[in-house]
């Protein structure tokens, strides 16, 4: 198994799942989970931006989770219980965007 699916099934599993868990659960997600999202938006910024400063490569990707996912992410467990329900409905979409996308990315190279 080569790395580039490693971090699909990462994506899909572990990151996708996540976000829809917090996402569901809304007021009822437990107080470690806003922190692991605080966490976990950090990392996601500064591992993109160093990504798009050394690779040069994928800068729309390198973007989409520089400017939207990251901050959303720190937004919500920041915000933990007070987030809105629209804020937790962000989290479902990022969740399902995730899933979908990497879903596809591995059936789509597995035929080449």
């Amino acid at each position: 198994m080569n790395q580039l699916t490693v971090i699909h099934l990462l994506h899909i599993f572990v990151i996708g799942g996540f976000l829809l868990y917090v996402g569901i659960q809304e007021k009822n997600t437990p107080l470690w989970a806003y922190y692991v999202l605080i966490a976990t938006g950090v990392v996601v910024f500064f591992y993109h931006i160093y990504l798009a400063y050394t690779r040069k490569v994928e800068i729309p990707t390198r973007l989409f989770h520089i400017l939207l996912i990251a901050p959303l992410l720190v937004w919500v467990g920041y915000k933990k219980k007070e987030a809105t329900h629209e804020e937790y409905r962000f989290l479902v979409m990022a969740a399902f965007a995730s899933i979908g996308y990497h879903a596809y990315a591995i059936f789509r190279y597995s035929k080449t």
